[in-house]
């Protein structure tokens, strides 16, 4: 009976690393609030969250600096066995650890949205005039539902 309790514990925690986590915060000062999110091994995180009324998606760095204050992003999202790229100019946050990758998810392309809600995965890649490129990949399990979560 223990090795099966072990077992299952094993396979969740397999099942829920990489895929899209979406929750209600309460910090006790701020109404609550919703984010959505899908990390890597703690080298960073992209993220959905709103703000003004507009539903951002951007990319946290915990390793890497971006260079400037914009940069070039490639986003490449992976279903029925193809890549679909869309690329565009991103700001950095002052503090470099942030780039804004879609200012508002509610007025992005509905191809966009579709490939996003369908995609198995993204690689998001950053390229600036003055840094090596950066490039990230994470699982998009449960982007739909986290999407719709947002909403």
């Amino acid at each position: 009976m223990k090795w099966i309790l072990v077992f299952f514990i094993f396979i969740n925690a397999i099942a829920s690393k990489g895929q899209w986590v979406f929750k209600k915060v309460d910090n006790g000062f701020d109404d609550p609030y919703r984010i959505a999110y899908t990390s890597i091994d703690n080298s960073g995180y992209l993220k959905m969250e709103r703000y003004n009324g507009k539903l951002l998606l951007y990319l946290v760095s915990d390793e890497n600096t971006f260079c400037g204050e914009s940069v070039e992003s490639d986003v490449s999202l992976f279903f029925k066995n193809e890549w679909k790229r869309y690329s565009t100019s991103s700001n950095v946050s002052v503090d470099k650890d942030i780039v804004w990758l879609v200012d508002d998810l509610f007025e992005a392309t509905d191809e966009f949205i579709s490939h996003f809600n369908a995609a198995s995965k993204i690689k998001i890649r950053i390229r600036s005039e003055s840094c090596e490129p950066l490039i990230y990949e994470f699982s998009m399990l449960n982007s739909s539902k986290a999407f719709q979560f947002m909403k």
